[in-house]
């Protein structure tokens, strides 16, 4: 499916057994506020610790915008009886559509952590990428240190193909980087 076919709708939501994966709006920036100032949730994240209440509301134009621009699509994560209710978000931050690929990334409060419930919300998306972005490649950039999201990544199917020396300068230092991927054909077999 080509770009234009995909935004000429409304924003894709997506179902599960328990989630539902549902477009930001800016009633979701007091959660995002809340959400990136604990410092556990960023501690592996290329943001500092928000400080003000503004930093989630421009955390959610920038996902917004990236949606507009078609070049992204960044699902807020809901449990279908409580829509209002954001406990993290997922999707794909940028959307190389020449080469068939995007760039993955989520996050989640911490009050929802080790739930299972990025689990599902990645399944979701990633079937919605290769289903309907018609993706070749998925990939994602992890911190070296952060064993709960290179074991997720492991368990939903992505292969780790390297370490990224010194990749990113975060939080005041170089930072090693593992990189992830899933291609179509091993989903497909």
């Amino acid at each position: 499916m080509d770009a234009e076919s995909l935004f000429a709708g409304p924003f894709p939501a997506l179902r599960g057994d328990r989630l539902l994966l549902r477009s930001l709006a800016p009633s979701d920036a007091t959660a995002l506020y809340h959400q990136f100032s604990d410092d556990e949730v960023v501690r592996y994240y290329d943001l500092d610790a928000f400080t003000d209440p503004q930093q989630g509301e421009h955390l959610v134009t920038l996902w917004l915008q990236r949606y507009e621009q078609r070049i992204g699509l960044r699902w807020a994560i809901c449990r279908p009886e409580a829509p209002q209710t954001l406990l993290g978000t997922c999707g794909y931050n940028l959307w190389i559509q020449r080469s068939a690929r995007a760039v993955l990334g989520f996050d989640l409060d911490r009050a929802h952590w080790r739930q299972g419930i990025m689990t599902e919300a990645l399944q979701l998306v990633l079937s919605f990428g290769f289903d309907r972005m018609e993706l070749n490649r998925v990939e994602a950039v992890v911190f070296r240190d952060n064993a709960a999201s290179c074991g997720l990544l492991t368990k939903s199917g992505f292969t780790r193909e390297g370490l990224l020396r010194d990749y990113e300068y975060l939080h005041g230092r170089f930072e090693d980087m593992h990189m992830f991927s899933l291609l179509r054909r091993d989903v497909s077999t």
